[in-house]
């Protein structure tokens, strides 16, 4: 199995950045990352005949050592962390997004983001 080219030939974080041109936007995106150095965005923007469409982060899931955890991000932008086996049940309240970076949204209490999910603006 190799790795990320980027993440072997550097030791710094890069911005992926790719253009599509798509017709309609999804409800939902699940983007998968699986590289601890890519950064990432918050929102999505896409224009769509002109008019500009957003797809805002709304969760994050983690992976490590055969375990996973996740974030979700409320549509006011809470954010809840969830394992487990140590929350249980229950989320964790962690913040607002617009305090946390991306480093800290990259990982998550020893795991690495591994999907991205963002939802469209109603």
């Amino acid at each position: 199995m190799t790795g990320c080219p980027v993440c072997r030939l550097n030791t710094r974080r890069v911005r992926l950045q790719t253009q599509y041109k798509v017709n309609t936007v999804p409800p939902i995106m699940m983007i998968t990352v699986d590289c601890g150095n890519m950064l990432f965005s918050k929102s999505l923007h896409f224009d769509v005949d002109g008019r500009m469409v957003v797809s805002r982060m709304r969760g994050i899931v983690y992976g490590g050592e055969g375990h996973f955890t996740a974030r979700y991000i409320s549509a006011h932008g809470s954010v809840w962390f969830h394992d487990g086996i140590t929350t249980g049940r229950n989320c964790v309240e962690e913040g607002h997004i617009d305090s946390m970076d991306l480093h800290s949204l990259a990982h998550a209490r020893g795991k690495t983001a591994l999907t991205l999910i963002y939802a469209l603006d109603e």
